[in-house]
């Protein structure tokens, strides 16, 4: 496994500033940030698929946000016991 390709990926795209910028933007608003989920889901596919520049476009905001919402609801229904358990 190479370790120092994992930090150095995201600076091989020449727009990693803008992208960075934007998540870090949507990131701060509530209700919003759920686009953040849907974003990863896309970075893990291309890293996953071996492309060269694995930061997705920040395109389709609507579909990341749903599916960033999706990842949320699923990550709460995980934790549900957990919870119950804290909450015993």
């Amino acid at each position: 496994m190479d370790f120092q390709k994992s930090f150095s990926y995201p600076f091989e795209d020449q727009r990693w500033l803008n992208k960075t910028l934007i998540g870090a933007v949507v990131t701060a608003v509530p209700i919003v940030n759920f686009a953040i989920g849907g974003y990863l889901i896309d970075l893990l596919k291309n890293i996953l698929r071996g492309d060269p520049l694995p930061l997705p476009e920040w395109s389709d905001f609507g579909d990341k946000w749903v599916r960033g919402f999706m990842l949320f609801l699923a990550s709460l229904v995980y934790a549900i016991p957990a919870l119950v358990l804290a909450c015993i």
